[in-house]
């Protein structure tokens, strides 16, 4: 008689269980995408200011807001 009830239980809670993963999977808020994730400068002479412009994309559907970078 348990197994019979458990079993019923499982199969009555299957698709709770399929729908609370599939909506955990859909995520929504900011992606920040970068087009390049590193550069290599080669050498840079002592006093010199090395630059580069990384492209930052939003790809969610909120806003994105940067608050802080730090280089590396």
């Amino acid at each position: 008689m348990k197994r019979l009830f458990l079993t019923a239980s499982l199969i009555l809670l299957m698709p709770v269980f399929w729908t609370g993963s599939l909506s955990a999977q859909e995520i929504s808020g900011p992606k920040l995408v970068l087009k390049e994730q590193e550069v290599h400068l080669k050498e840079v002479m002592e006093g010199k200011v090395a630059e580069h412009v990384f492209k930052v994309f939003n790809r969610g559907d909120k806003p994105l807001k940067i608050m802080n970078v730090r280089p590396g």
